[in-house]
């Protein structure tokens, strides 16, 4: 399994989101900074997070991004499903039956499960305990 650099950027800026929850909405340019890549690039990134509703926007002066609801209700799937669409896709059917039920469908449902315990929370609690500083290098 591979995720893209835009799935990786979308849980590096949405950890940065959850490290720094008490300053909302955030302009893009803004954690763009913070990330060290293009503003033009997050703002594809962000327009996919909000049409799968992991973000709301707010316009004007003071406008941004937030997060939809506490990091500790965003899972990794739920950031990854609207980005990485190719990696929840079901295979297509094999000639052989057993293939699908012995590899494909276990394969999909620990992937999706493993990613739904991981909250945006538990990541943002691990960034603090490493002490890392929210520094990405993806």
């Amino acid at each position: 399994m591979k995720i893209s650099s835009k799935g990786c950027y979308a849980l590096a800026a949405l950890t940065e989101m959850a490290l720094n929850a008490d300053v909302s909405p955030v302009a893009v340019a803004t954690i763009a900074q913070k990330l060290e890549i293009s503003k033009i690039y997050l703002e594809q990134v962000f327009g996919l997070l909000k049409k799968g509703g992991v973000l709301v926007a707010t316009k004007g002066a003071q406008g941004g991004y937030a997060l939809r609801e506490k990091p500790s209700d965003i899972t990794v799937y739920d950031i990854l499903q609207p980005i990485e669409q190719g990696l929840f896709e079901t295979p297509p059917p094999q000639p052989f039956l057993a293939v699908n039920k012995l590899v494909f469908e276990p394969l999909n449902t620990n992937t999706i499960a493993f990613l739904k315990s991981i909250s945006l929370e538990d990541i943002a609690t691990e960034a603090r305990s490493s002490g890392d500083g929210g520094m990405y290098f993806i």
